[in-house]
């Protein structure tokens, strides 16, 4: 089992209280054009598990009206023109100036997503 399948299934712990860490590999600063919905919105750092996602505030409404947090459809566009298609649980929202922070865990990748997102994580990963 890939490092990735095995974080996808560990992901869900509950989300009340402050909760230890449970990132195995570090986020990594990357901006990538991501579709939730049908709204076109950019990461601001990914990890193995999931990534982040900066909002902007007057599509947060919008959005949280139409998404189930536990089951959010994401599709993102790596740098060589792959998408990356997966379900995602909704970690946490916060404020950040007029924008939102959305922190997106993957529930479920397909096969090749899967791959394709293990092989790009561990690029942007390796030391220069």
């Amino acid at each position: 089992m890939s490092t990735l399948a095995r974080l996808v299934r560990g992901l869900r712990a509950p989300a009340a209280g402050a909760a230890p860490e449970r990132r195995v590999e570090p986020r990594v600063s990357k901006r990538l054009p991501v579709t939730i919905l049908g709204f076109k919105l950019e990461s601001t750092n990914v990890a193995s598990s999931g990534m982040q996602v900066e909002c902007p505030g007057r599509r947060l409404p919008l959005l949280r009206a139409q998404w189930d947090p536990s089951a959010v459809p994401l599709q993102a566009v790596l740098p060589d023109g792959e998408t990356i298609d997966a379900t995602c649980a909704v970690s946490y929202v916060c404020e950040c100036d007029d924008d939102f922070l959305i922190g997106l865990s993957f529930v479920h990748l397909d096969e090749r997503s899967a791959r394709l997102w293990e092989a790009y994580v561990l690029e942007v990963n390796r030391p220069d």
